[in-house]
């Protein structure tokens, strides 16, 4: 009576076992392009820019980071132009069709004085068929002939709004094993937790 059982419980245990050491059919791979290495699923793809990259996974997975260097904002402080900076962004979000909820602007230790980072989280339209996070960061670089030129870096990391919270490991972990080669520079890394 009990050997049944034990055999059932030992087929099962023995299945389990083999689900769990089996490979997930899109292993983990190194990728590369211009500029850039990363690592993530092998069946994922991106495009390489100079100043940027975006990698497209699947349910809608992506991340896209680019920086580069900007006019500043307005502003006759530098508060003012990172008010107005930061506005301005959330502006242009908005009118593409992201609804977004703002953390406050923050200034992220181990970088410049003038350095700050806003985080928003949201979806991207009115549906909200996308959800994901966006960091986006901003800083003084110099004054040429009167001029100001600051310091633009933003990432965006979003997927399915079905399939987000399963792909933003994941997104983390491909964010985390980029590695730059190209002129100029990414900047620093985010925060761990958003």
């Amino acid at each position: 009576m009990y050997r049944p059982l034990a055999r059932t419980v030992l087929a099962l245990a023995t299945a389990l076992s083999i689900v769990l050491t089996a490979a997930p059919s899109a292993t983990a791979a190194p990728h590369s392009g211009p500029n850039w290495t990363w690592d993530g699923p092998a069946d994922w793809t991106a495009s390489y820019g100079t100043y940027g990259i975006t990698v497209l996974g699947d349910q809608g997975a992506t991340l896209d980071l680019g920086f580069s260097s900007t006019l500043c904002a307005s502003g006759a402080t530098w508060e003012k132009s990172v008010k107005n900076w930061f506005k301005s962004m959330r502006k242009q979000l908005k009118q593409s069709g992201w609804d977004l909820t703002a953390g406050k602007v923050k200034h992220p230790s181990g970088f410049s004085s003038t350095y700050r980072r806003q985080v928003l989280k949201g979806t991207n339209d009115a549906d909200g068929k996308k959800q994901g996070e966006l960091t986006l960061d901003y800083d003084f670089t110099t004054n040429v002939d009167g001029v100001n030129y600051c310091y633009s870096r933003n990432l965006a990391k979003y997927a399915n709004a079905n399939a987000w919270k399963s792909h933003k490991k994941t997104l983390k972990q491909v964010q985390n094993s980029l590695a730059y080669s190209g002129p100029g520079a990414p900047e620093g890394q985010d925060p761990d937790d958003f």
